[in-house]
């Protein structure tokens, strides 16, 4: 059984220029009259010189603060805060420990891990604190070697001798 349902739907012209566009004559499209615009408060131009140019800022020019740079190089900053913290020789061998960690994981970091662990071995030492660890009685001695390196010392002169291998 089939079933033919018809259903005609008769749309307006305007609606039928809106769904198509609005290419129907321009009889169909409504009129629409401007308002009559409101009165406009007279204002009184300021004079060119008191005229501001508008910056990024919402700030006056006067009011902005300019950065200056510190008179200290970085390295003084740095070194500033070394001074607040206890001597190395005065802190106890869980800090000297973190401590060298620290220097040495600044020393791997900079692609120095070889010399590291070159200076490990004149220590008997294969590591900081895991296998063969470093003895606490040489944190002392391996700090001093590891920051005199980190400040660009040779390891020849860091270790004077005639025996060691460096290659």
């Amino acid at each position: 059984m089939d079933v033919n349902v018809k259903v005609t739907v008769d749309l307006g012209e305007k609606t039928v220029a809106l769904l198509t566009g609005g290419m129907v004559g321009n009889n169909l499209t409504p009129k629409v009259e401007p308002k009559p615009a409101a009165p406009k408060e007279e204002v009184a131009e300021k004079p060119a010189e008191e005229k501001k140019t508008r910056t990024r800022s919402s700030k006056p020019a006067e009011e902005k603060k300019t950065r200056t740079r510190s008179s200290k190089p970085v390295e003084d900053k740095a070194t500033e805060t070394k001074k607040d913290a206890p001597a190395f020789a005065d802190l106890d061998d869980d800090a000297k420990l973190e401590a060298i960690k620290a220097e040495v994981t600044k020393q791997t970091k900079n692609k120095k891990g070889a010399d590291v662990k070159w200076m490990l071995a004149q220590f008997n030492a294969a590591s900081v604190s895991k296998a063969e660890p470093l003895e606490p009685e040489d944190y002392d001695a391996f700090y001093d070697a590891i920051t005199r390196y980190g400040k660009g010392e040779a390891l020849t002169d860091i270790f004077p001798s005639d025996d060691n291998d460096l290659g």
